[in-house]
């Protein structure tokens, strides 16, 4: 999460227990597992105590985390066209 955090992201994405990724846009609620267990993969680099908690993802499937960085928002300020003479 702190990787992402650092180059503006605000949501975080672990897969398959170490496969991270990072992105400007939370994914679609119709792509929610149905199965929350999917998501079971232990997180590699915590202790003991930690990894019984933290989850890591699975195959094929993410877990997703805020990063408390705020979405960045574009306001289209006007069209730009070639010139025509």
């Amino acid at each position: 999460m702190e990787a992402c955090a650092k180059i503006g992201h605000p949501y975080a994405g672990v897969e398959n227990g170490d496969e991270c990724y990072c992105d400007n846009e939370r994914p679609p609620a119709d792509r929610k597992a149905e199965d929350p267990g999917i998501c079971s993969m232990p997180c590699p680099g915590l202790n003991k105590k930690d990894k019984k908690a933290a989850k890591c993802g699975g195959p094929y499937a993410l877990d997703v985390y805020e990063t408390g960085v705020k979405a960045m928002k574009f306001r289209k300020e006007s069209n730009v066209t070639e010139g025509k003479k």
